[in-house]
């Protein structure tokens, strides 16, 4: 960080050089060869300068966004199903009659929603209630908007006591997306809920699409 306030410093102070001197020249023109001839290896130098600078920043960027990318990939949640235990008897288990079994649903659903508090100044929030259809030790979740927003700390909180939520946004190259990571409530027990809200700094309304590339429930 300190390094890219020094370079667009640099690119600042050359830039405001090669102004003032254009300026200077073109208000007090060179009255003899050996005066040109300073005035063009003074561009000449602050020329080279701001070229060497602009490549550094372009370099430092790349590696910037490099960087970012690649925790974004490594901060991504796993999901790791065990298979079940098979326990093999060797007496012939008596006939049953064939059932057919209801499928499971999703671990949690969502719905939108409204932020616990109103955002205030030019902020306009949005809020998605997700609801525990099992106990969640994972809260982690990608929220995406239609358009970019930010996740709001002050309108986040477990739904059911009215408790604060302790999260943090991680970074993500979409800024439709936002990476949240739940740290408390650290456990959603069954039935339980927690409301996790957006804003943006713009005068439009944001709505989640999705979670986790989920649909709302309704």
């Amino acid at each position: 960080m300190a390094w890219d306030i020094l370079i667009s410093l640099g690119l600042l102070m050359t830039a405001s050089t090669m102004a003032w001197m254009g300026v200077r020249v073109s208000l007090y023109p060179a009255r003899s060869k050996t005066e040109k001839n300073r005035h063009r290896v003074w561009f000449l130098v602050l020329g080279v300068i701001a070229a060497m600078l602009t490549i550094a920043q372009g370099i430092r960027n790349e590696i910037s966004q490099k960087e970012l990318l690649d925790q974004i990939a490594k901060n991504k949640p796993t999901i790791t199903v065990q298979p079940a235990p098979v326990t093999v008897n060797n007496i012939p288990a008596p006939p049953v009659p064939s059932v057919t079994s209801t499928p499971k649903g999703p671990a949690w659903k969502w719905e939108r929603s409204q932020p616990f508090t109103t955002a205030s100044g030019s902020y306009v929030a949005a809020a998605a209630l997700i609801i525990a259809n099992t106990t969640l030790s994972d809260l982690s979740f990608k929220l995406k908007c239609d358009i970019p927003c930010i996740y709001d700390a002050g309108g986040s909180i477990e739904f059911d006591n009215y408790s604060g939520v302790i999260a943090h946004q991680m970074p993500a190259p979409d800024p439709t997306i936002i990476w949240v990571k739940v740290s408390k409530p650290g456990i959603l027990e069954k039935g339980k809920s927690v409301l996790i809200a957006v804003k943006s700094q713009g005068g439009s309304q944001p709505t989640i699409l999705s979670v986790n590339e989920l649909k709302p429930s309704f």
